[in-house]
């Protein structure tokens, strides 16, 4: 593959700029957050109450770091929920009637305010307070389960199977379950992981959930019993290094279920965000060039400006997988590594298809749509 151009290492330099403060906070917290544990079924509420004050302590740090955020957060929280409120009433007025037109006007006037108060800090500020409240919610959700279930052991499987609805077939394929701070993990038998989860993948986290799904051992492997097992961890090396595999796959997981809570705009896996992104960027573009041949120069306004966003907002999507590997401290991303990294080679494609869309929408007849998209792949674009 061909070395990224100087122009391209510098965006890489900016991204790391953008996040790198974000990264400190959350390694911070996580930092105490692995100091928990699994949550304590039997936990009493002072215990809880303890927990939950490091959580508190982390977002009193943040309000003295950022003293204007948590005003301008509020601000936004409000102004998003209009917008929201807004954008339903569009969707029931019919075009071309003057209610349309007031209400996109006062549309246009709730984005000006949030585009005002919107920067980094605030978003950032917003995320970290969320997302302190999931992470508490999601280890709640984990100390109740493992209350229900008692001890875990394998006729737990299937009962947390069949109640969170796994796949038909799946739940005799089950090897362990294993609680950690943020996540509980199946550990699947690795050819029927493979059949539904794709060969190149070890381990997946169901976004929104604490649920995750990480390829076991081949059953052939497995030790037999005590005596087995140690004699394996004394004179087999290999098995040795599949079982650190196997660790470092809980433990990524585990890290991408406790950062999914800080992750706002994230609530679909990662390829369905995609799909769902070149979905909308494919509508506002119709929509743009419909607008524009009809005249309607303030619907083409705010069409702009939504596209804009959507393109905005594929560059941060990655962002995560970056931090989750990163605040692990599985790989080192300074230099070439990089440059061969999931994050950079979906950026490539990603911008492949945006020149696709260009040539088939003829985009060069429509100026003004074809700088946005210009705009977004020179930004994005990593052979630039």
């Amino acid at each position: 593959m061909r070395e990224p151009s100087p122009h391209w290492k510098n965006k890489v330099e900016q991204i790391y700029k953008n996040i790198e403060l974000k990264i400190s906070f959350v390694k911070e917290l996580w930092n105490d957050m692995e100091k928990l544990g699994p949550p304590d079924p039997k936990a009493s509420p002072e215990d809880i109450a303890k927990e939950n004050a490091i959580f508190e302590k982390h977002l009193e740090k943040l309000k003295i770091f950022f003293p204007e955020a948590e005003n301008k957060a509020k601000k936004f929280i409000k102004l998003e929920k209009e917008r929201g409120e807004l954008l339903k009433k569009l969707d029931k007025t019919e075009l071309e009637t003057q209610e349309y037109k007031i209400i996109s006007e006062e549309l246009n006037k709730v984005e000006d305010e949030i585009q005002k108060i919107l920067d980094d800090t605030t978003l950032f500020f917003i995320e970290f307070e969320q997302g302190l409240e999931n992470a508490k919610h999601k280890r709640e959700e984990i100390r109740k389960i493992l209350l229900e279930l008692g001890e875990i052991k394998p006729s737990s499987y299937k009962k947390l199977a069949e109640e969170y609805i796994l796949p038909k077939g799946f739940i005799d394929y089950i090897d362990k379950i294993i609680p950690k701070n943020f996540s509980i993990t199946f550990i699947v038998e690795p050819e029927k992981f493979k059949e539904y989860f794709g060969k190149g993948r070890l381990g997946l986290h169901w976004r929104g959930t604490i649920w995750n799904f990480v390829r076991g051992l081949p059953r052939e492997s497995l030790p037999l019993d005590d005596v087995d097992f140690i004699r394996l961890l004394l004179k087999d090396e290999n098995f040795i290094r599949l079982l650190e595999k196997l660790k470092n796959t809980i433990n990524h997981e585990n890290f991408h279920s406790f950062i999914d809570c800080f992750s706002i705009s994230q609530k679909y896996r990662n390829l369905e965000v995609i799909k769902k992104i070149k979905k909308e960027v494919n509508l506002r573009i119709r929509n743009i060039k419909n607008f524009l041949d009809m005249g309607y120069e303030l619907l083409v306004s705010v069409e702009k400006e939504l596209l804009t966003k959507r393109l905005k907002t594929f560059m941060d999507l990655f962002h995560e997988e970056l931090m989750a590997e990163i605040v692990s401290a599985e790989h080192q991303y300074r230099g070439r590594a990089f440059f061969t990294s999931t994050f950079f080679n979906i950026c490539r494609k990603f911008c492949d298809w945006l020149e696709k869309i260009r040539k088939k929408e003829e985009l060069e007849k429509y100026p003004e749509i074809d700088a946005i998209i210009k705009d977004a792949i020179s930004y994005i674009d990593p052979k630039k």
